[in-house]
């Protein structure tokens, strides 16, 4: 990670890291990173870091099995939900037929 940006003798526990970019035809970029440390060892961290689409493919690629099986869940659900919303339809026309005979 290199140097923190700013070394703060008061806390010892919490590096702050910030990154900021500024590319032809583009907006300024600016993020913030703070790692936070309990008995030396990284405990947590915040900012406003976010994976990028290389982070992202480079980790489909490191563990392609999980993101099969993250890709099968959602296949999954999407079938799950669109059986719950033909069931719902169905049932709002059997509702309608009956109120319909009722009347």
């Amino acid at each position: 990670m290199g140097n923190t940006i700013l070394d703060d003798s008061l806390n010892s526990n919490r590096w702050d890291y910030v990154y900021s970019i500024q590319l032809p035809n583009t907006s300024y970029i600016k993020s913030k990173l703070q790692l936070y440390f309990i008995d030396e060892r990284l405990s947590y961290f915040e900012g406003d870091y976010a994976p990028t689409e290389v982070h992202v493919e480079r980790a489909k690629q490191a563990a392609p099995e999980k993101t099969e099986l993250s890709e099968q869940t959602e296949q999954t659900e999407q079938t799950e939900q669109k059986e719950q919303t033909e069931q719902t339809e169905q049932t709002e026309q059997t509702e309608q037929t009956e109120q319909t005979e009722a009347t």
